[in-house]
């Protein structure tokens, strides 16, 4: 799906950023993680939890526009010896 830039006057920034305020305020968000959390976060990114099945050896590709940078869909066509395909599909784990 193309992409454009967002362009945005001054006064619409200070409104977006007022809005924004507004609702970490009314939400009681935290104005930044506790550190416990980052701490877990960093623990999880050094070991992180691998498939049961490693197909890295598979060609895989995406149908993406160029210059896409959401590429969490791929897959792989096999031609089977009695004949028609496999598929592989692949998608992100979020």
């Amino acid at each position: 799906m193309p992409r454009r830039p967002m362009r945005m006057s001054e006064a619409a920034k200070a409104a977006l950023a007022t809005a924004l305020q507004k609702l970490r305020t009314d939400l009681q968000a935290a104005p930044a993680f506790p550190d416990p959390v980052l701490a877990a976060a960093e623990a999880a990114a050094r070991a992180p939890r691998l498939p049961d099945k490693d197909a890295t050896d598979l060609p895989f590709f995406t149908i993406d526009p160029p210059g896409s940078k959401d590429l969490d869909q791929a897959m792989h066509l096999e031609r089977r010896p009695g004949g028609g395909f496999r598929v592989y599909y692949a998608i992100a784990d979020v």
